[in-house]
């Protein structure tokens, strides 16, 4: 099994930080939750020492987004991370999935996502 947790920096940035609806859109967040997914991804690559074939399955994904109290389409953005992992892993990268909403999430990242594989 491998754990892991990531926030979408780029370059060691946050391309878009901030609030879903606030000061964020939802296409900037996709695009976030997609560069987190693409650095899990990295980390993946380096506990399988480059070998991404050992990979059995993804298990899980959990997005937990920077958001307004009434926002409500989180699964709508984590799909951006749900679909790249079934591209690349195809029928096992199918997973079960959960997302919510927090107040501060780690440097403002509109996004965070944790894994098991």
């Amino acid at each position: 099994m491998v754990y892991i947790n990531q926030i979408a920096l780029k370059d060691g940035q946050i391309k878009h930080p901030g609030k879903i609806g606030l000061n964020v859109s939802e296409e900037q967040t996709s695009d976030e939750t997609k560069q987190t997914a693409i650095n899990i991804i990295y980390v993946l690559n380096k506990a399988t020492d480059g070998n991404l074939n050992r990979v059995e399955r993804v298990v899980q994904l959990t997005g937990i987004f920077n958001t307004t109290e009434n926002f409500e389409r989180h699964a709508d953005i984590m799909n951006s991370a749900s679909e790249l992992m079934i591209l690349l892993f195809g029928e096992n990268g199918k997973h079960t999935r959960a997302t919510y909403g927090a107040v501060s999430p780690p440097l403002n990242s509109t996004v965070e996502i944790q894994t098991i594989f």
